[in-house]
């Protein structure tokens, strides 16, 4: 779309004979499975805008970077909610009730503007100049069933919302809210940034915030001649060089390491201090 090097996938299409509203509801399930980010490597790679603290009810923002990077290959998407609102029934309330529930909460937030989403600290292009809001965006399930698990505090979102889930089980469920979904190019890296408000509640103002950073490898079709995440190669390196400057590493050991990591000498000289001529 545009010069942007990412498209954004249009609310009217599908992917995989799914369309937005049915990874929203795939989305909710994620959402609150025990450690989540553990499985998070389908078709559809999930953004989410609570961070899991292992702790209470919060208002803070989900920033994953360094070893929390997204890294997907290019045949995945990425679903980035903006701002969500899910409810989960119990057996007396009504479908009306839970409608009526999530409208409320997005609707008082209003709706994000494109500068609320920012792609490598530019608004999202999405290759309509003349909107400048996100309301196309905004999405509402059918009413479906959401799996709340059990497992001990702490390790699922359940235990996170303004109304802890306490019950595992299976429910009726109804997500409402603002949700893009992205097809990033292979061999780059992304910043994604998003901000949003919600409704009022008793503990305040909502807001809602991320920060991804996302790095995307070839085809998984052509990375089943296995190759190491990015991140852990760099893990490696990093590890090597402070061996170096501890003086755990002798200078030979040091240099074979380094030519075998595919490290030039200038890039160890700047990265270490490590003068090769001397």
């Amino acid at each position: 779309m545009g010069m942007s090097n990412y498209t954004v996938v249009q609310p009217e299409t599908s992917f995989k004979n799914k369309r937005y509203i049915d990874w929203i509801e795939d989305w909710s399930n994620w959402f609150y499975q025990c450690n989540p980010d553990r499985n998070n490597d389908g078709d559809v790679v999930f953004c989410r805008c609570i961070p899991l603290t292992r702790g209470d009810y919060g208002n803070d923002a989900v920033v994953m970077i360094g070893e929390q990077s997204l890294e997907i290959s290019e045949d995945q998407l990425v679903l980035v909610p903006i701002i969500t609102a899910n409810y989960v029934a119990d057996n007396s309330e009504t479908s009306d009730y839970l409608f009526g529930i999530v409208r409320s909460h997005i609707r008082e937030g209003g709706i994000p503007s494109k500068n609320q989403l920012l792609i490598n600290g530019s608004p999202i292009d999405d290759g309509d100049p003349n909107e400048t809001t996100l309301a196309k965006y905004e999405f509402e399930t059918s009413i479906f069933p959401i799996m709340i698990p059990d497992c001990p505090p702490g390790v699922s979102l359940k235990d996170q919302m303004e109304m802890p889930l306490q019950t595992p089980g299976l429910f009726a469920s109804v997500t409402r809210g603002f949700f893009v979904m992205l097809k990033l190019n292979a061999n780059n890296e992304y910043i994604v940034e998003s901000y949003a408000t919600g409704a009022t509640t008793e503990y305040g103002p909502y807001y809602s915030g991320s920060l991804y950073h996302i790095i995307v490898n070839g085809s998984r079709q052509q990375n089943r001649l296995f190759s190491p995440p990015s991140r852990l190669k760099k893990s490696i390196i990093s590890q090597v060089f402070d061996k170096y400057h501890k003086n755990q590493l002798d200078r030979i050991e040091f240099k074979n390491i380094i030519k075998c990591l595919g490290i030039s000498a200038n890039d160890s000289e700047r990265n270490s201090g490590f003068q090769t001529g001397a």
